[in-house]
């Protein structure tokens, strides 16, 4: 049996499974051609036989970007567009060109990205100050992992409340821990006021997988209401915010076939080739700094 991380998961390949295992925060077993959870919620799975990859889904953890922090400014183009200055200072992410006058067409055009996937020219920020990167996990979340769809190109979303410290640990959450730990990791509270000691304290922002199409913006599933977008979750350092409350934002300029390709790879487990492996794992999305 061979091992290999990638994406914060450990991957698993015996050479006598009809496919591969992997472990994501919980054990599974693999036998006859099949692979079977044995902790609730932790994976999916395709049945296969002979030979192959059997089409493993991870609805915890499907692919995980990588980005360092760029540059900081008082704008928040979702908020105040058109407007510098107009913001608390925030924290940007990704696209390296985001200011108070982005549209998704300049998120596009301009500047480059400090995502470890080139493809991924997406805009991320969160009040200042905060960590110097933040890994971004893309999984199905409550969406049905086979259907779930991938947003459209400048579909954006907003994560907690500005106003509100405690938006609730469904939508921001707090941990003792380090950013590697991911967003499975146990022990999430709604409050950031942990003493954490040795141990710094992170924090779990999560995008909402239903929207208000004429807004093209991202929100909570109302009850009763189908998820239907892939599931958006940063992890990153909690650095403190003041009087904030701790939100953050997300704006996708996402090359669209790429982002598409992961999907359908990662989440929906369309691509049942040993390549996904490697697919989903994608390179240098290990941590920004080496130390968390």
């Amino acid at each position: 049996m061979k091992a290999w991380w990638a994406a914060g998961c450990l991957l698993l390949i015996g050479a006598g499974a009809a496919g591969a295992v992997f472990a994501a925060g919980g054990s599974v077993t693999a036998g006859s051609g099949s692979v079977s959870s044995v902790s609730s919620g932790s994976v999916s799975s395709v049945s296969g036989s002979g030979s192959g990859w059997s089409g493993v889904r991870l609805p915890s953890v499907a692919f995980v970007v990588t980005c360092r922090a760029d540059h900081e400014a008082p704008d928040d183009p979702l908020v105040h567009p058109g407007h510098p200055g107009a913001s608390h200072p925030h924290l940007f992410y990704g696209n390296t060109a985001t200011d108070a006058f982005s549209t998704p067409a300049s998120l596009r055009s301009r500047g480059s990205t400090t995502c470890s996937d080139p493809a991924d020219r997406a805009a991320y920020w969160t009040p200042a100050p905060a960590g110097d990167h933040l890994r971004a996990y893309y999984d199905a979340g409550e969406a049905n992992p086979s259907l779930v769809a991938v947003f459209p190109f400048g579909m954006s979303g907003i994560a907690g409340s500005p106003t509100v410290m405690k938006p609730g640990v469904d939508v921001v959450g707090f941990r003792c821990g380090a950013v590697a730990d991911g967003p499975t990791a146990t022990g999430w509270v709604a409050s950031p006021s942990l003493s954490c000691t040795s141990k710094g304290t992170v924090v779990r922002y999560t995008f909402g997988q239903c929207a208000d199409d004429r807004q093209q913006r991202l929100r909570m599933c109302r009850a009763g209401e189908a998820a239907k977008y892939v599931r958006v979750r940063l992890v990153m350092q909690w650095m403190g915010s003041s009087s904030l409350g701790p939100h953050a934002d997300f704006w996708n300029a996402w090359a669209d076939d790429r982002l598409e390709y992961l999907v359908a790879t990662c989440v929906r487990g369309e691509r049942k080739t040993n390549l996904a492996i490697k697919v989903c794992g994608l390179p240098g999305s290990g941590p920004a700094t080496g130390t968390t």
